[in-house]
């Protein structure tokens, strides 16, 4: 036993948390040995229901790491940016300058007590200024840009839309092309005519219809489809023409600031 060296000898020892470690344990060792009537004895002379620990599956203190095995952190911020490229290319120094930067005035302040208002007003302001590189900056600039360069919900589902019933048509016309390459009754020469056909048949482009366009003047002023006039079209009027040409004029006069 680790108790019964020489160096634990001269210490009294206290037998009664012995008897209540026995007494939780089932009895000690003739608990052991006699099996569950033991126990059984042992918990209803103590009260005491000796319960297994469960495992909280809930709680998970480590960050699960992305497929590659690293941990997904995007940097949104040109302070956050500047703080990566001073670890990447820094010394070996940089990092516990970083950690002793941590360190300061802002970070041990009151809170306790506090409203909500007042913290979240001295979380936006009182914080201490990083420095910024012209290459962070740079790098975030160039990453906003990007963004804002990408098409909406609307334009990128109608792109890909179009894609589809393009991969569609191509789809059909190689069906079609390989039925009519093995038809018996035609020559070579009217097979590769047929498929020629078809091909500049599916590659054509289709005329959007024109809108026709209708003054509101007479019978047509303030009434629905005008009289004569199918598929698209569109009312104008002197009111109408009068907007564009402000508008026209507003657009000239700020393209020269």
């Amino acid at each position: 036993m680790f108790f019964d060296q020489d160096i634990f000898q001269d210490i009294a020892f206290d037998y009664s948390i012995e008897n209540s470690t026995n007494v939780l344990h089932g009895g000690g060792e003739a608990g052991m040995g006699d099996g569950s009537g033991t126990e059984e004895e042992g918990d209803a002379e103590t009260g005491i229901e000796i319960v297994k620990a469960q495992k909280d599956d809930s709680w998970n203190a480590e960050e699960e790491p992305m497929k590659n095995g690293k941990i997904d952190i995007e940097i949104i911020t040109a302070e956050a940016m500047s703080l990566a490229q001073r670890l990447a290319t820094g010394k070996s120094s940089a990092e516990a300058n970083i950690i002793d930067d941590g360190f300061n005035k802002y970070s041990f302040r009151d809170r306790d007590g506090l409203p909500d208002w007042f913290l979240d007003d001295e979380n936006k302001h009182s914080k201490p200024n990083r420095p910024i590189t012209a290459a962070g900056a740079a790098a975030i600039k160039e990453k906003l840009r990007a963004l804002n360069a990408r098409p909406i919900k609307k334009v990128r589902e109608a792109k890909d839309r179009k894609k589809f019933k393009a991969a569609q048509r191509l789809e059909k016309l190689r069906k079609k092309s390989a039925l009519m390459a093995d038809e018996e009754g035609m020559t070579e020469k009217e097979k590769a005519a047929n498929i020629t056909k078809l091909m500049a048949k599916a590659g054509k482009k289709k005329l959007k219809a024109k809108v026709k366009v209708v003054v509101a003047r007479g019978p047509n002023k303030g009434q629905g489809r005008p009289r004569g006039v199918k598929g698209r079209y569109k009312i104008v009027d002197a009111r109408l023409k009068k907007d564009v040409k402000a508008q026209k004029r507003v657009a000239k006069r700020d393209k020269k600031r």
